[in-house]
């Protein structure tokens, strides 16, 4: 009947009430041996405690199974009413404009800098990776700048490399967490691997992110043995002369390395 107004007992899910829902549920299950079940649709403003009510009740009635969807629990639904303010449909907002690019900056680099240089093995020659760490002005104290130097200068895998290293930097000193580019680094394989078992070096990146990996690790590590008030300076890591690793930490006058237990005073 086009343009006839609807009965009484023509309603939309959200016209109904959560027990409302629960109810009409319960005069079907008791009819049906398998379980049903189906949406219960819930104001917004409900509360754990209206939840568990209605759980209850559904229990009580019968039910062997129920859904719960509440309003605006997701970004997008498939029914929502609309608000209507003084009879006229109210007007959407402008949505907010994107937070535009380059809106956070890196963060200053000291002018004295505390780093070390690890060399790995790659398909294209020795890459000397150095990592700098200072404390930004958050307070975290972690590596904040890279350089990568492969191969003779004026190269193009030198100037890839370099590429590669400033980018790095740039994306430590704007709050990039360095094991997110570690892990985005690592695995990444070229056509010639060289090495074997967890010194196997795939490619440029690869190696860079294992380098960061290690020095992670490494600090890690210091952190978990040095005292809470540990200066800057005590937390500077250095290469074991034994196994290599850049775990080699300075307390109480001596050094110790966290990876392989050498130590020296």
């Amino acid at each position: 009947h086009p343009g006839e107004e609807l009965p009484e007992y023509f309603v939309t899910a959200l016209q109904l009430t959560p027990e409302e829902h629960v109810r009409m549920q319960a005069a079907v299950q008791r009819w049906v041996d398998a379980s049903i079940s189906k949406t219960v649709n819930c104001p917004r403003d409900w509360t754990v405690e209206d939840v568990e009510r209605l759980y209850r009740l559904a229990y009580e009635l019968g039910c062997k199974g129920i859904t719960i969807y509440r309003d605006g629990s997701r970004s997008e639904q498939v029914l929502a009413a609309t608000e209507r303010k003084d009879g006229a449909e109210e007007k959407a907002g402008k949505a907010p404009d994107p937070e535009p690019f380059g809106k956070r900056r890196p963060h200053p680099r000291p002018p004295a800098r505390k780093g070390q240089t690890i060399e790995r093995p790659t398909p294209l020659g020795t890459a000397h990776v150095t990592v700098n760490s200072w404390q930004d002005v958050s307070g975290y104290y972690g590596p904040m700048e890279t350089f990568i130097a492969v191969g003779k200068a004026g190269s193009e895998v030198q100037a890839m490399s370099e590429a590669l290293g400033r980018v790095i930097s740039v994306s430590l000193q704007s709050g990039v967490d360095p094991r997110e580019i570690a892990r985005a680094l690592r695995g990444i394989g070229g056509p010639n691997p060289v090495g074997f078992g967890p010194s196997r070096v795939r490619s440029v990146p690869d190696a860079v992110g294992q380098v960061l990996e290690a020095i992670l690790e490494a600090e890690e590590l210091a952190a978990q043995h040095l005292p809470a008030a540990a200066s800057e300076e005590e937390r500077d890591l250095d290469l074991c002369p034994k196994c290599g690793a850049p775990a080699l930490v300075r307390q109480d006058g001596c050094e110790k390395c966290l990876e392989c237990g050498y130590s020296r005073c």
